[in-house]
């Protein structure tokens, strides 16, 4: 909510002249990306909070044993990501070739996704090397912010002469 405040502040002071196609659709597909993007926030906090009782059962010198048997709601977490990548390059391909929107918004959300996930792969495979959590929590806030900021461009968006 702070990083969408904040954007929103920014986007209500900055004078940028926007003059891509408008497509009253695709900021619809960026609020639903939005939605599911918070899901998968929601799954990924459960899944934390299992890790954090296997690290009291366990102890850090068994990191590979933190997410053996895990729960159903870790492979959800996990599998939902594939569909996460999915819509994000159709958001792609149609925000940036379809329309003509400004691309380093949605070449920067793909690109965080896909590092995010990166990170995920690397918890789960070679047993959470340093500063992986971290790298995917934060990257997580930043895909939902930059989400929140092509949703509120592609409302204001006027129509290309």
């Amino acid at each position: 909510l702070i990083v969408g405040l904040l954007l929103y502040l920014l986007h209500e002071v900055l004078d940028v002249d926007v003059t891509y196609k408008n497509s009253g659709k695709l900021a619809r597909f960026v609020g639903i990306l939005i939605v599911l993007t918070l899901i998968q926030v929601v799954t990924g906090t459960q899944v934390r909070q299992y890790i954090d009782h296997q690290v009291d059962a366990f102890g850090y010198p068994l990191l590979s044993s933190w997410l053996e048997d895990g729960p159903v709601i870790f492979y959800i977490h996990r599998s939902y990501s594939i569909l996460l990548i999915v819509l994000h390059v159709i958001l792609y391909r149609k925000a940036v070739l379809g329309l003509g929107h400004y691309n380093f918004v949605y070449f920067t959300i793909l690109g965080l996704l896909l590092v995010t996930v990166a990170s995920g792969v690397l918890m789960n495979y070679v047993d959470f090397p340093f500063g992986s959590q971290a790298v995917h929590l934060v990257l997580a806030s930043a895909i939902l912010g930059f989400q929140f900021y092509a949703w509120m461009r592609c409302r204001v968006a006027i129509v290309k002469e």
